[in-house]
């Protein structure tokens, strides 16, 4: 196999073909990678390539070097699966379906408590700042693409009010999953007239500064869009 390597360093190509092939299943948990040079002759490129793609995976939890039994590939369980592009592989070539209940287990117990804290902190300025998300959200809801947009920024809104850094994080690093959790959910007739009305009582309840029915309110909302998800998948 001959890659375009005329548009991006070599070695970033083989390491994102062999990610590929890793969670796709192509090497099984436990099975060795082909040697550098059968890898080098497949992909026309250098040993030296080959070694950086193998390093760049291995730092990502892919690979482990077993000293006598060459490289070998982990189980998903080693990956480090916070990192962009596994989870990019993995919504593209592998668990889609398993990824995307995984966030919303991840969801479900994080923002709740994020609407909490928001309820609690909330000032004119915060409120002010989700307030202009929900008119967003109202302006965009005959459109399914622009609602996807504004839907992620109405709550990493309310991330940003709660100050958790690693919620913002989390938010940054699945941008990709929660984008298309959201695309799935959205073809479902009435979905985003019904997602609508729980960011309403969402901000409702921050703006009341009612930390448990915010808490609450949040938790519907997650719940109901897993369930949605389901249906959808």
């Amino acid at each position: 196999m001959i890659l375009n390597l005329a548009t991006e360093p070599r070695w970033m190509a083989v390491s994102r073909e062999l990610r590929d092939r890793i969670v796709r299943g192509d090497y099984a948990p436990g099975s060795n990678l082909p040697t550098e040079a059968q890898l080098g002759s497949e992909f026309g490129v250098s040993r030296t390539v080959v070694r950086e793609s193998v390093k760049v995976l291995t730092e990502k939890g892919l690979l482990r070097i077993d000293r006598g039994n060459g490289t070998l590939v982990t189980p998903a369980s080693d990956w480090r699966n916070f990192d962009p592009e596994i989870l990019s592989s993995r919504l593209q070539h592998g668990d889609k379906e398993k990824v995307l209940h995984e966030l919303f287990v991840l969801r479900r117990a994080l923002e709740p408590e994020l609407t909490a804290i928001a309820a609690e902190r909330a000032d004119d300025l915060a409120i002010a700042r989700i307030g202009a998300a929900v008119d967003r959200l109202e302006r965009a809801k005959g459109r399914p693409d622009e609602y996807l947009i504004a839907d992620g920024l109405f709550h990493s809104a309310i991330a940003e009010t709660a100050g958790v850094a690693l919620a913002l994080e989390f938010f940054r690093v699945m941008n990709e999953p929660l984008a298309l959790a959201r695309q799935v959910t959205n073809r479902i007739p009435g979905a985003i007239e019904k997602a609508h009305e729980h960011h309403l009582k969402i901000f409702s309840c921050i703006r009341a500064q009612d930390v448990e029915a915010g808490r609450q309110a949040m938790r519907e909302h997650i719940c109901w869009a897993d369930a949605r998800l389901s249906q959808a998948i």
